[in-house]
């Protein structure tokens, strides 16, 4: 008998390959998801932060997460302090 591997069979270092393969595409789809769903960029933005993200296989969809995350921050922060900057209607009626 033959004592050679099986080719038919993956090695370690492929199913190692597969994974990180795998999680890359996963983040991509994740930062081009959220990138749409985004109301706080810009349409020339968002093709520029989809462009980086197709470029750039990991750099670009961790960048485009952070960067959306500190966005969307801000857009909330900013929608409290304006709505805390006017009374709401229980406060008028109050006075």
């Amino acid at each position: 008998m033959n004592n050679a591997e099986n080719p038919v069979i993956p090695t370690g270092w492929e199913f190692l390959v597969t994974g990180i393969s795998a999680a890359l595409i996963i983040l991509l789809v994740v930062a081009v998801v959220r990138l749409a769903r985004s109301q706080a960029v810009t349409a020339a933005e968002r093709l520029g932060l989809l462009l980086f993200c197709l470029v750039v296989p990991l750099l670009g969809p961790v960048l485009t997460l952070a960067l959306l995350r500190r966005r969307d921050q801000r857009v909330v922060s900013s929608a409290d302090k304006s709505s805390a900057a006017r009374p709401s209607a229980a406060r008028r009626a109050r006075r």
